[in-house]
């Protein structure tokens, strides 16, 4: 059976990277969340289900930021902090999650609650991560939103200090997902015209 394929519509789409850090005088919690900004993707499923269900996403890691030029010098210490010392962008430009097994259950109205599990590949290590997510079909439109918390250490990122002192980044992120998807019609449109041109033949 032909699967479906959904590609992500990145500039509808939102990755959010939120550090937690530390500070030498008191806890301050999460710092604002960062943004990856450049990312492609696609989902890949049996129609009007999710069984036999992929997905494949790759983000430029270079393209972590703030939404907005931090004006604060804590907050542009840590977006540069992220790229250079933390996800060592030059030297891993990519990060990469591919599913390994998809779990679905259906909520109704074009509603399924999923359960990913899949191999993360970051900072030169890959390893297996749970994700939970919510995902929604109007159309030929597909809307997913989920999070998962990592421990950079497990990708052998050393915790880093902010340049000052000030502030240190924790052994904890969370990273959330708002995902728009448009189905793809040209895998469709080429298995046709295999199948007209072997008739035709």
């Amino acid at each position: 059976m032909e699967r479906e394929r959904y590609a992500i519509d990145a500039a509808m789409s939102r990755v959010t990277v939120r550090p937690f850090v530390s500070a030498t005088s008191q806890a301050v919690g999460q710092a604002p969340a960062l943004t990856l900004r450049d990312f492609v993707g696609e989902a890949c499923f049996a129609p009007g289900t999710l069984e036999e269900a992929s997905v494949l996403v790759t983000l430029n890691a270079a393209s972590i930021g703030f939404d907005d030029d931090a004006r604060d010098k804590d907050l542009r210490l840590i977006g540069h902090a992220m790229q250079s010392a933390v996800l060592e962008t030059r030297k891993f430009p990519e990060i990469v999650f591919r599913s390994s097994n998809i779990s679905a259950s259906k909520a109704g109205g074009g509603q399924y609650w999923i359960n990913l599990v899949g191999d993360l590949s970051l900072h030169g290590a890959t390893r297996s991560e749970p994700v939970a997510a919510q995902v929604v079909f109007a159309g030929e439109t597909l809307f997913a939103r989920g999070e998962l918390t990592l421990n950079p250490s497990l990708y052998r990122i050393p915790r880093v200090e902010i340049p000052g002192g000030a502030l240190k980044l924790k052994d904890e992120v969370k990273c959330v997902f708002d995902i728009v998807a448009r189905k793809r019609h040209d895998a469709a449109q080429k298995s046709k015209k295999r199948m007209l041109a072997i008739e035709g033949s």
